[in-house]
């Protein structure tokens, strides 16, 4: 039994494990989708001094492309290309896909480990039922009780301690009496 309560510990720690790295990787795929949804780059913000230099003097403003912060734009796209990965994110296999490749191997083990077991508890049941066999022609006739002849007739007529107490309580007081006097 011992054998058994630490193989479930080790497949309990092994789900444990599974779980911990979807978990892990759940968090990695949603970050890389935040990252990629964000733009590649972002404008630099506009100081009050350029402001005020764009605003003439009846109030109006130049649309001029320093003001839009355009003029810094085409340094940026020449000098830091981004360069974005030519499959599409949302076309990745399933994560199911995914974890079956990884649980595969972690299965098969635990199934496998579950068949052993079954394996050795089916031999165990044989190697008992062949002993009580044994020790049932061991037992001499002569050697025998009123008790051992009587226990035998209740097995062989399918009756045990437990469908006796259900016949106990299921009649009154004096037939309760009257069953325990028969015995």
């Amino acid at each position: 039994m011992a054998e058994s309560d630490k193989r479930s510990l080790e497949a309990d720690r092994l789900k444990n494990e599974l779980l911990k790295a979807r978990l892990a990787e759940k968090d990695a795929k949603e970050k890389l989708l935040e990252f990629l949804s964000q733009p590649a780059f972002e404008y630099p913000p506009m100081l009050p001094s350029r402001i005020t230099d764009r605003i003439d003097q009846n109030g109006g403003i130049h649309a001029s492309s320093g003001y839009l912060g355009l003029d810094v734009l085409p340094s940026i796209v020449t000098t830091n290309p981004v360069r974005l990965p030519a499959h599409d994110v949302h076309s990745e296999p399933d994560l199911s896909d995914l974890f079956t490749t990884e649980m595969d191997p972690i299965s098969l083990e635990i199934e496998k480990e579950r068949h052993e077991y079954l394996e050795k508890s089916k031999h165990l049941q044989e190697q008992l039922k062949e002993l009580k066999l044994e020790i049932e022609g061991l037992k001499l006739e002569e050697k025998q009780t009123q008790y051992d002849i009587l226990h035998q007739e209740q097995v062989l007529s399918g009756e045990n301690k437990y469908s006796t107490l259900r016949k106990i309580k299921s009649g009154s007081t004096k037939s309760r009496v009257a069953f325990f006097e028969e015995l």
